[in-house]
């Protein structure tokens, strides 16, 4: 069984506030932890803090990973590969090419809309969108773009890419823009989503994702409907009670 950790558990267990045992008990069977080059995107957007953080957080995806790595099969789209990398070994690789990753985060900074306007233009609820089920939300927002647009939210979100990574953000993003468990607006909630965008298409690949981003949870759980991801598995972790929160 393999398992998807958002950043906010792998740094749970690093604090010490989840025990790495109770999400084995609650898993069952044999689990295998993986990481993504994403963790490490997120450590490197610490900043200043970077220095600092730098060697517990190596430590901590050793300890709980095994070093197993998941990363995308390039020539079969949705599908991923498994392998043992260390993650000091893919992070001297991002630094080695950190221009690419500061053009991503400059990109996803330029992507901000009207979020209000856009949601008056589609003639959404808001309130009521965020307490629909994963179907209702496709189906409303699908009814509200063909009737306003004339192109429903199938083919909207395929005329931005044919590759799932490429979908699930604009998935991420279009539900934000929208109001559908909205991030609150800061200088970094572009990049943070799509930080929360690519967590959610790794764990694609695997049986769970745990995340403590109820946000975030919520919009993977639409966009794996969307896109027919039955198997994986969303839900958080509650610290106090330690089980799971779906």
């Amino acid at each position: 069984m393999k398992v998807y950790l958002d950043n906010n558990i792998l740094i749970s267990i690093e604090d010490g506030q989840i025990d790495i045992n109770d999400l084995r008990s609650f898993l069952g069977g044999d689990v295998q932890f993986v990481y993504s080059y994403c963790h490490l995107l997120e450590l490197l957007a610490s900043n200043d803090r970077f220095e600092s953080l730098h060697k517990k957080r190596m430590e901590t995806i050793r300890f709980v990973t095994e070093i197993r790595h998941i990363s995308p099969d390039i020539d079969n789209d949705g599908q991923f590969i498994f392998e043992r990398k260390d993650p000091e070994f893919l992070l001297n690789i991002i630094l080695a090419n950190s221009i690419v990753f500061e053009q991503m985060k400059v990109n996803a900074r330029m992507i901000e809309f009207d979020r209000e306007r856009i949601i008056k233009e589609l003639s959404i609820d808001k309130k009521r969108l965020n307490n629909y089920s994963e179907d209702e939300v496709i189906s409303r927002l699908d009814e509200s773009l063909s009737n306003r647009i004339g192109l429903g939210f199938v083919p909207l979100v395929d005329l931005t890419g044919q590759r799932l990574h490429e979908q699930i953000c604009t998935i991420f993003n279009f539900l934000d823009h929208v109001g559908f468990w909205a991030d609150v607006y800061t200088k970094k909630s572009s990049i943070a989503r799509v930080y929360d965008s690519s967590h959610a298409y790794f764990a694609s690949g695997c049986d769970y994702f745990i995340s403590n981003d109820r946000k975030a949870r919520m919009k993977s759980k639409v966009a794996y409907k969307f896109k027919n991801l039955h198997s994986t598995i969303v839900c958080g972790w509650d610290v106090k009670q330690k089980k799971p929160v779906c």
